[in-house]
């Protein structure tokens, strides 16, 4: 959701924007070391930690914000 200005606030009480990942497979999907980026030149902006997981048929939600102290939830 960009702009986002209604859905659950952060736990700093912002609305940062966010975006979900879907799993449709019935096996679970690891996605540690893959990368997300805003910015082609800096590919390597922000990297998924090592043991994140998305569940069968699960979804993984990401806030698109700068603070790194707040992790990932997949959820399912």
């Amino acid at each position: 959701m960009s702009a986002n200005v209604t859905f659950s606030p952060t736990a700093d009480g912002i609305f940062d924007d966010w975006f979900e990942l879907y799993n449709p497979n019935s096996t679970a999907i690891a996605l540690g070391g893959y990368t997300l980026t805003d910015n082609f030149t800096n590919t390597l902006r922000w990297s998924i930690p090592t043991g994140t997981v998305i569940a069968p048929h699960g979804y993984l939600l990401v806030w698109s914000d700068d603070d790194t102290n707040q992790t990932v939830r997949p959820t399912r």
